[in-house]
């Protein structure tokens, strides 16, 4: 035995999907044929696309150098900034030397005794 308003709700569930369906039905002409469909038409417009990718990577340059100092010591002057281009003999950097100069003053006064 069904559960009462088993027939109702089967009974309402088809009426809504005639409805549904039935427009489809309704809009055909005698040739059997839907009429066209309506288009919107937007009015075009030329402008560079501008269009972002969010990106993990790692950059590696195509060619690389070695830079060293003859000497060790603190950087007082940079020549140069990053992205600059450079060639073979341009100086750098200026290394703090003050106590270089002086320890080799030092020796020398040593030596001349």
């Amino acid at each position: 035995m069904e559960a009462p308003g088993t027939y109702s709700l089967t009974f309402a569930t088809t009426i809504i999907l005639a409805w549904l369906f039935a427009p489809q039905v309704v809009a055909q002409d005698e040739s059997g044929k839907a009429p066209p469909a309506s288009v919107g038409v937007d009015k075009i417009t030329i402008k560079p696309l501008l269009q972002t990718a969010p990106v993990i990577g790692r950059l590696v340059e195509r060619q690389s150098g070695e830079v060293a100092a003859r000497i060790n010591g603190p950087v007082g002057m940079l020549n140069v900034d990053v992205g600059d281009r450079v060639k073979k003999g341009d100086i750098l950097a200026k290394i703090v030397d003050d106590e270089l100069r002086a320890s080799r003053n030092l020796s020398e006064a040593e030596v001349a005794k």
